[in-house]
């Protein structure tokens, strides 16, 4: 119930971007709470595999316990769902497994250690900075069926990317593997080069 009403908290603060008054359930009859329920996992999934954020980040071993592929690779490991994206398997080289389906391929044998990024269900463990750029993502996509104004698309357009940027920007100083132009990343993944362009100074 705690990650529902947490979930919800969300929810009503995307809408609250939008200038709409709070939904009371997620299962509430109304087009907001339809909205919600079509698109609110699919965002949030979305918007945890798009980055290598640090609270969602999960190391563990596994141990092989499918068939082994018919060929090229010898051991198979499973994904289980929470698993969102795969980042590293310890002490091997990119080319030395793959993700294929719902498991890694690979020669490497039991046990393969792990670093991916999980389906963070527990708000609690999120950065506050995105909470806030997930909110700004929902009502980014809300906003043409709750608003029909494109002057209110280009705004929820505009601070998503500048709370999405300034989210990243906090995360990467709290790491060391990955430095990279936060700007062009977050415009090139969600919008495409053409709006990077006319969106960027």
């Amino acid at each position: 119930m705690a990650a529902i009403n947490a979930d919800l908290g969300v929810i009503n603060l995307a809408l609250s971007h939008l200038g709409i008054d709070p939904i009371l359930s997620i299962d509430d009859p109304g087009k907001p709470a339809q909205l919600a329920r079509l698109s609110y996992d699919t965002i949030r999934d979305l918007m945890l595999r798009a980055f290598t954020w640090n609270f969602a980040i999960d190391r563990r071993a596994m141990v092989s316990a499918l068939p082994a592929p018919a060929y090229e690779w010898a051991f198979a490991y499973n994904l289980s769902d929470e698993i969102l994206r795969v980042l590293d398997v310890y002490n091997s080289r990119d080319e030395d497994w793959k993700v294929e389906g719902r498991r890694i391929v690979t020669n490497q044998s039991s046990p393969i250690f792990v670093k991916s990024i999980l389906r963070a269900i527990v708000i609690e463990d999120w950065d506050p900075m995105f909470v806030m750029a997930l909110s700004y993502r929902c009502s980014l996509t809300w906003a043409e069926n709750l608003s029909r104004q494109a002057s209110v698309t280009e705004t929820q357009t505009r601070l998503y990317i500048e709370t999405m940027r300034e989210a990243i920007s906090t995360d990467s100083l709290e790491m060391r593997e990955e430095v990279f132009d936060v700007s062009d990343w977050i415009i090139a993944r969600s919008f495409g080069s053409e709006t990077r362009l006319a969106v960027l100074p």
